[in-house]
């Protein structure tokens, strides 16, 4: 994650080190990761994940950042289990990559 110390975006692959504050539980069949705030609240927000997937440190510590704003926070894999891009991987092959991602498909 970029910052003032580090402008590496996470977007070419700099993984933040943070041991995050929430947890994975499964819901439907879906795997998913739950920030709670300290004081309980009705309110909620659903995190989209990017490409990267919802296990990337990064966008976990985004997901406990909501919470720790008073805002229950979940994180599911919107790629159910599938394999998310990695910065690692030749990125000429991304295109392909997003082609096997279906954006209407709606988990029942």
């Amino acid at each position: 994650m970029a910052n003032a110390n580090n402008e590496t975006p996470c977007c070419i692959g700099d993984r933040l080190e943070y041991g995050s504050m929430g947890r994975e539980l499964k819901v439907g069949g879906v795997d998913m990761y739950l920030a709670t705030p300290k004081t309980p609240t009705k309110k909620g927000v659903v995190v989209y994940i990017d490409v990267y997937g919802w296990k990337l440190p990064n966008t976990r510590y985004i997901v406990d950042m909501i919470a720790n704003n008073g805002y229950v926070a979940i994180l599911p894999d919107v790629f159910e289990g599938a394999e998310p891009w990695s910065a690692d991987r030749d990125w000429s092959g991304f295109l392909e990559w997003v082609k096997t991602k279906d954006p209407n498909k709606i988990h029942p």
